[in-house]
């Protein structure tokens, strides 16, 4: 079992935290949620913008799902993981 250890750089003092596999699963799972959600609300702003100064409607996006959270978790992870 391999353990990731994480120095924080902006603590006062120098101690590390080792994950363990589930929670680092955890935290790329948080982290993918969190861009999939900045991403549809950012897309969600454009759109109604244009909505609001245009007789044109675009579609609304749509919300992310866990499918796309979690292929997103798995693109991240297989990232971290290769390098």
């Amino acid at each position: 079992m391999r353990h990731i250890t994480l120095n924080p750089s902006n603590t006062q003092t120098h101690r590390s935290k080792t994950m363990t596999p589930y929670e680092l699963r955890f935290e790329i799972f948080k982290q993918a949620n969190g861009l999939a959600q900045d991403e549809y609300h950012c897309k969600y702003a454009m759109v109604d913008e244009w909505n609001k100064s245009n007789s044109v409607k675009m579609d609304y996006p749509e919300f992310p799902t866990y499918a796309e959270i979690e292929k997103l978790a798995e693109k991240i992870n297989n990232f971290v993981s290769s390098k």
